[in-house]
């Protein structure tokens, strides 16, 4: 978890992502509000992050609003054009 004056980032890392780890990611959003009432007040933002993902899960995850971070080559990418608060 970043905290960072009024955003708090919940990032969850796998090995392999699949789509059923979407719905997750976005459910930790909502249990986070539930769980942690001092941050009620912050937005949420996700990332996910996975040294595997296939095309498919990686654009399901962009699209869902969630910052893809994977590793190319020697290098850590963030994908976060299309990041949203939840």
């Amino acid at each position: 978890m970043l905290i960072n004056g009024k955003s708090v980032c919940i990032v969850e890392i796998k090995f392999k992502a699949h789509h059923d780890h979407i719905a997750k990611v976005i459910g930790k959003a909502q249990s986070f509000r539930l769980n942690f009432p001092a941050y009620a007040g912050h937005r949420v933002f996700l990332a996910f992050a996975s040294l595997n993902f296939t095309s498919d899960v990686e654009e399901d995850v962009k699209n869902s609003g969630i910052a893809v971070i994977k590793q190319v080559g020697d290098n850590v990418v963030i994908y976060d054009d299309n990041l949203k608060a939840f």
